[in-house]
């Protein structure tokens, strides 16, 4: 009996000394990310789909991508949208729902550091690099001007995306390469 009564504390003594008490907090945990069922972050379009599908639904803006890490320790959802401004296409991207895995419970990262890069093509022609960023949770931010604005139309767009954090390093890093089509008017 008293075993079983052993066995019954045992995950509320695991989930209590997991984290450090300043820290973490189980009142702070939340749900999970919605759960996905395809692989995260990757969607496989050729130009010719890319550009089919953007007839029908395109918009200066990617859909929002849930982004999970590796061992699914982290999470995000980005969208990237390319703006024309003036003589210019600026390249927006925003970060919202940060999540990372701790001690059998998920927690927000909207007060922890997101380090993070985005490297990308619009067309075949254009290329842009945000270079390495670092922001304290989500933020909206332009993250490359195209000096020479990209003429309206519809466009196959490849971005890799990196980010380490929420709480956790490079062991559980968000690696996405994704396609999506846009639509730039004048």
């Amino acid at each position: 009996m008293l075993f079983q009564n052993l066995l019954l504390l045992l995950p509320a003594a695991l989930l209590t000394s997991a984290a450090p008490a300043d820290s973490h907090s189980l009142a702070d945990a939340g749900a999970p990310p919605p759960l996905d069922s395809s692989p995260p972050g990757v969607v496989s379009l050729t130009a010719e789909e890319a550009s089919a599908d953007s007839a029908v639904s395109a918009s200066p803006c990617s859909d929002w991508q849930q982004l999970y890490g590796r061992g699914r320790w982290t999470y995000v959802e980005v969208q990237w949208c390319f703006r024309q401004r003036g003589d210019q296409t600026v390249v927006t991207q925003e970060q919202q729902n940060p999540w990372y895995f701790w001690g059998g419970a998920w927690y927000t990262g909207k007060s922890h550091t997101l380090t993070w890069q985005t490297t990308g093509t619009v067309g075949s022609s254009w290329y842009f690099d945000s270079g390495n960023n670092f922001n304290d949770g989500p933020v909206r931010r332009d993250i490359h001007t195209f000096k020479s604005k990209i003429p309206p139309g519809l466009y196959p767009v490849s971005v890799h995306y990196h980010q380490l954090g929420p709480w956790w390093g490079a062991d559980a890093a968000i690696d996405a390469d994704l396609t999506f089509a846009i639509s730039l008017g004048y």
